[in-house]
């Protein structure tokens, strides 16, 4: 009966620590032979003008955030090439990250920093036809805890 009892316990602890990964893409390429994942995105912020939607890439051993922006009707907007995004964390420290291609490449170490301290406010540029358009939002808790969780899928 002992037995029994622990054997529940272990399993119900199981399935509620269990991560819940969705990903868009995780296989090993079969030209390079290097594992991809890549998270489908997760809602990072939502403000009357815009909603954030962010996810995370790894290929071997590289990382990048994918961010993208809707804005009203829908509308996709655009992250200005080469802008920066600097996230501030609730110790105070700030990431910077650049973009490249369409994504924030981010050192794993800056993974491991996001993962101890939660992400209060973000910091970017959006294209705009009335030229750059830079945006700070702040970061609910919630959003900032699955981002965390987001993390955990590619770590």
């Amino acid at each position: 009966m002992k037995n029994s009892i622990a054997l529940i316990l272990i399993l119900l602890s199981t399935i509620t620590f269990s991560q819940n990964c969705k990903y868009k893409t995780n296989d090993v390429d079969k030209f390079t032979g290097k594992l991809t994942k890549l998270t489908k995105p997760e809602e990072l912020f939502e403000t009357n003008q815009i909603v954030g939607f962010i996810s995370i890439q790894k290929i071997d051993n590289e990382y990048s955030l994918i961010f993208v922006c809707d804005g009203s009707f829908n509308v996709r907007r655009t992250i200005k090439s080469g802008s920066k995004m600097l996230l501030l964390l609730e110790n105070s420290k700030i990431i910077t990250l650049e973009e490249n291609n369409g994504s924030f490449p981010i050192k794993e170490s800056d993974l491991m920093e996001l993962m101890k301290s939660k992400v209060q406010s973000q910091r970017f540029t959006l294209d705009s036809k009335d030229g750059d358009l830079q945006k700070d939002v702040e970061i609910k808790k919630g959003d900032a805890i699955r981002f965390m969780n987001l993390i955990k899928c590619v770590l």
